[in-house]
């Protein structure tokens, strides 16, 4: 597996594939404008991505985007 120039692609074997854009509690806070306690929820409703030897966890946008459209509801639509 290699990088491309901008480490949003990586090449495995003969393919090129595109990196999942990664998320930490920071990152939510500021992209949604939530306090930490929401992105903590979040994350806790996710799988995480956690490197070896780091202790911080991120998840894939991918991940929140289709939670945030899981979780809209409309106004006259009734929470299973």
């Amino acid at each position: 597996m290699t990088l491309g120039k901008n480490a949003s692609t990586c090449t495995v074997g003969d393919r090129r594939i595109a990196l999942p854009e990664l998320l930490d509690a920071k990152g939510l806070m500021a992209e949604f404008r939530v306090k930490r306690a929401m992105a903590d929820a979040i994350m806790r409703q996710l799988p995480v991505v956690q490197f070896e030897g780091l202790r911080k966890v991120y998840v894939r946008r991918g991940d929140v985007r289709r939670l945030l459209e899981d979780r809209t509801f409309t106004k006259n639509h009734v929470v299973a």
